[in-house]
């Protein structure tokens, strides 16, 4: 009953001071809504569990050469899997695109290529049907599919007797053996439409080449009671097996292993966890400032304790009641908190990348209420630590000899709130300067040139498959009619074709050696992207040709095998000289390849994004390089995006039934922006919220200070200071606090942006001009909230205020 009589009575006390309330509770509740909002997705997308049975104990393989990762050769899984004894079993897996009409549309729906071994070792279990048997998992065995939940409902109209009939995909017929539940997706990031086994695909000879190292990645889950290490050291001795018996493929292939969860979440984890940081920054400035309000509150009542003290209340009933405020407080906050949560979150949602895995899911469920809850309560503690001991601390017969605040102030009660102060000044320098540094990073990225001109530039992607295409005679003459009929269409300038186009980040690469300088069978062969292009691909898409020339419609299948590179790639070899008419040959160790002379070299382009590090690409000709995937790049007059139904209903002329996606080039380049956008724009919302919590917070000590100073302020200006140099005086105070709290912050923020190294382009995490800046902007934004109680000061009337003190 005695703790409920005081929570009444400081709720009462609250109520009494609403101009108090109003400010803690607002001050608490920002912190506190944008924390529990980057929570809500840092659950949903790093704490959630994986909807597999015990994915801890799930990993995934990928081959390694000179330390670098690389999908796995089909051959040397099929050797891993047989001689494997520490693993329940090994599943390879990729993805592959099938075409699906459904007698209107035509849609590229992604299928996951698995063994038999994978839905085993994930622990599922089909919605309908059945899952695939062992022997539909070899070559020669009937096509079989099973489809997602999504899938069936959305194309399939949710048909409950789908099961042993059959879907066509790319012009040729499977018979469906099951639906998987509505929540089994194993790729997160872009949940996959079907399942089909991939063991059929070792009919094709190239398919077990070793050195076809396509897309595919091993899943694993070890015995009970094997380690990690030793599973890892089962499978690399296997691989050095493999090595030994293939030096030409093989030789200095390793073995990589990954935790699942770490495979799905390692590039987006340093992203979300540092705007868990600063989210944490904002919430900690905000605390300061509370108990700094706190502070006040406490030293204004003073006399009030005393009294009380002195009728016989204990110390411990009188720092409960204290107590008593702060909880109400935190509470109100955090009730507050979760409202600007749930406003926040659309807003959050709808600018991340739709690549993060699992983002659609965020909500605020129960365990970020539970965990709202725990930082209210946290709140709670730390905002009542430092008044509740100025109270417990308070002698009765002092303070009731006390006449103003000034009286019991106390020297180390001035510092307290000083250390406040200069402590949130501090961490709002490491928010805001690890802000600035990616805004540097921003800036000098959107400076950078992508090698092509992608304004008014319209990208057509599309990929051929089924028996129909399959000889590349055919889909060459496809490409070929589809340049023609997208000629003729109003408002196009010109028209290219290449396999991977700039910025999206899928361009392969491979093994070649330049003949006198690297032999083919070195156990160091260097590696080049390959893309395949024709002769209309660099001008339509403004890349600049650095000498020689590009490639010529002569320059055929009968012709001399040719390539253009990059600079990067004639830099590296020919740093002084011109890298036309020199040789190269495409192939790994053991392959014969491809002898092809070097006509031209044109500017970088960047593939992987404008942050991404160029790397040497050489070209091929379309029709001397093996292709179904090509990307049509179409120069506009206009508006790109105001042909795009032109350009695809030219495409259908030719057959309606090849799917066709259509970009233009400014989406990829927002794309390819998008999480350092993302990135840059929260953490600049939340350095702005911590800057105007830090000048609430100087605005606070400052309006203290003249409030507990006002006897020795009316001293001075009745001995003549002038009101100028009073406010001159005052603002000096507050200002050196907060230079002390920027040096403070400074050698944080220089121990800190280290941590943000990889997320930096072009600027160093001790860039002298960021954190110099930082520093003049806060103490700006500190001068006119330590100036407006300073104007307050110089306006007191001396002669008043002694009378009254």
């Amino acid at each position: 009953m005695m703790i409920i009589r005081d929570l009444s009575y400081s709720l009462r006390r609250l109520r009494n001071s609403p101009g108090f309330a109003l400010t803690a509770v607002l001050t608490l509740a920002l912190g506190m809504g944008v924390t529990t909002a980057v929570y809500s997705v840092i659950q949903a997308v790093l704490l959630n569990s994986l909807p597999f049975p015990h994915p801890e104990q799930l990993y995934v393989f990928r081959e390694s050469a000179k330390a670098q990762a690389m999908s796995v050769a089909w051959p040397n899984f099929e050797e891993w899997r047989a001689q494997q004894h520490s693993f329940e079993g090994l599943a390879a897996y990729d993805l592959k695109h099938f075409d699906y009409f459904d007698g209107t549309h035509t849609s590229l729906p992604r299928a996951a290529r698995v063994t038999a071994e994978f839905f085993p070792l994930l622990g599922a279990r089909p919605f309908l049907g059945r899952l695939f048997s062992a022997n539909e998992d070899k070559p020669g065995a009937p096509a079989v599919v099973m489809l997602s939940h999504s899938f069936w409902q959305n194309q399939l109209h949710g048909d409950s007797k789908i099961v042993g009939s059959s879907v066509n995909l790319s012009g040729k017929p499977y018979s469906i053996v099951g639906v998987m539940p509505p929540e089994f997706h194993f790729f997160l990031s872009r949940p996959e439409d079907m399942y089909v086994p991939l063991g059929p695909e070792a009919a094709d000879p190239s398919f077990n080449n070793r050195t076809a190292h396509g897309s595919i990645s091993v899943l694993a889950r070890p015995r009970p009671g094997v380690t990690e290490n030793a599973a890892r050291a089962e499978l690399e001795g296997i691989a050095a097996r493999i090595a030994a018996e293939y030096p030409a493929t093989n030789g200095d292939h390793s073995v990589l292993m990954y935790r699942l969860q770490e495979n799905y979440f390692k590039s987006i984890r340093p992203v979300l966890s540092l705007l868990m940081a600063a989210v944490a920054i904002v919430l900690l400035v905000g605390c300061a400032n509370v108990s700094n309000l706190l502070l006040t509150r406490s030293a204004d009542r003073e006399r009030e304790y005393a009294v009380r003290a002195a009728l016989g209340a204990s110390g411990y009933r009188i720092f409960q009641q204290s107590l008593g405020e702060s909880l109400w407080l935190a509470v109100f906050a955090g009730a507050s908190g979760v409202l600007i949560a749930y406003a926040s979150l659309p807003f959050l949602l709808r600018l991340g990348p739709q690549d993060i895995p699992r983002l659609g899911d965020t909500a605020i469920r129960w365990p970020v209420l539970t965990f709202s809850f725990a930082v209210t309560a946290a709140i709670a503690i730390v905002c009542s630590v430092l008044p509740g001991w100025a109270t417990l601390r308070i002698a009765p017969e002092q303070a009731l000899r006390s006449h103003s605040v000034s009286a019991y102030a106390g020297h180390r009660r001035q510092v307290i709130r000083s250390s406040l102060l200069v402590a949130g000044v501090a961490v709002t320098i490491v928010l805001v300067a690890g802000t600035g540094l990616l805004l540097q990073s921003l800036r000098k990225t959107l400076a950078v040139n992508p090698g092509f001109v992608p304004e008014h530039l319209l990208s057509l992607d599309i990929v051929l498959t089924g028996e129909k295409y399959k000889a590349q005679q055919a889909s060459q003459s496809f490409f070929s009619t589809a340049v023609d009929r997208l000629r003729a269409v109003a408002g196009v300038i010109d028209v290219g074709n290449v396999c991977t186009p700039p910025l999206v980040g899928e361009c392969g690469d491979y093994f070649y050696t330049i003949p006198g300088r690297i032999q083919p069978d070195d156990p160091n062969l260097p590696i080049a992207l390959h893309n395949v292009a024709d002769e209309n691909y660099f001008r339509a898409a403004g890349i600049r040709t650095i000498s020689g020339r590009t490639f010529l419609s002569t320059d055929n299948a009968s012709s001399a095998h040719v390539t253009v590179v990059n600079q990067t790639f004639a830099r590296k070899w020919w740093p002084t000289g011109d890298a036309v008419g020199h040789m190269l040959r495409f192939g790994g160790r053991g392959e014969a390849g491809d002898l092809l002379q070097i006509v031209g070299v044109v500017d970088d382009v960047k593939q992987f994004g404008f942050d991404a590090e160029t790397e040497p690409e050489m070209f091929v000709p379309e029709a001397q390089g093996q292709h179904s995937t090509m990307v049509l790049l179409v120069r506009t007059s206009g508006n790109p995006e105001s042909i795009a139904a032109a350009a695809e209903t030219a495409i259908h002329t030719i057959d309606k039934e090849v799917p066709v996606r259509i970009h233009p080039m400014s989406y990829y380049l927002s794309q390819s922006l998008r999480q350092r956008q993302f990135l840059t724009l929260l953490l600049s919302i939340f350095a702005g919220l911590a800057l105007f919590l830090a000048a609430l917070g100087v605005f606070g000590v400052a309006a203290y200070a003249v409030a507990s100073r006002k006897a020795e302020i009316a001293v001075r200006i009745a001995l003549g200071a002038q009101p100028q140099s009073v406010k001159r005086w005052i603002t000096a105070q507050i200002v050196r606090k907060v230079a002390l709290g920027c040096l403070v912050g400074l050698l944080g923020a220089l121990l800190s942006t280290r941590l943000v190294r990889d997320l930096l382009y072009g600027v160093s995490p001790t860039d002298p001009f960021v954190l110099g800046a930082t520093c003049v902007l806060l103490i700006t934004g500190a001068l006119p909230a330590a100036w407006i109680p300073a104007r307050r000061a110089a306006s007191i009337d001396p002669m008043q205020t002694l009378r009254a003190e």
